[in-house]
């Protein structure tokens, strides 16, 4: 069966909360995230967000979602329980995408506008290390192995 979910607008990214049979998507156009019910398919909640939320990454162990807010050069970090900000964490310029590591408790946020990478800490949410890498950072991933 295929459904369409109607949330904000020009949703972007979007990351699954597997303990709570969630999807969590970002609404570029409307700095919002909608939080979809994978068992009925409707929003269940709307979370405002900082300017132009991007990318997302989920954190098992804390039961948080960590979004990238491109035009605020800001991290929003959402409570899975409470579906609020709990935390805003200012990093590099325009970031775009986020990996989490959960063998470290670290997230990874690329920064397109200063070709940086901040080093989020998911104990206090907090950038722990700023890494200068090549040009136009748009894109991360975690290898687990």
């Amino acid at each position: 069966m295929t459904a369409t979910v109607t949330g904000g607008t020009s949703p972007w990214g979007a990351v699954y909360d597997s303990s709570k049979n969630e999807v969590f998507v970002s609404n570029w156009g409307s700095n919002t995230v909608s939080v979809i019910s994978d068992s009925n398919n409707a929003v269940t909640a709307t979370v405002p967000v900082e300017k132009n939320p991007w990318g997302l990454a989920y954190d098992p162990a804390k039961g948080e979602i960590f979004v990238a807010n491109s035009g605020g050069n800001t991290v929003s970090v959402i409570s899975d329980s409470s579906y609020t900000v709990v935390a805003t964490v200012t990093v590099g310029a325009n970031p775009t995408s986020l990996a989490f590591d959960s063998g470290t408790g670290q997230v990874f946020c690329s920064n397109v506008g200063d070709n940086s990478v901040s080093v989020i800490s998911d104990t206090d949410n907090t950038v722990v290390a700023t890494i200068q890498v090549g040009n136009y950072t748009a894109g991360l991933t975690y290898d687990q192995g």
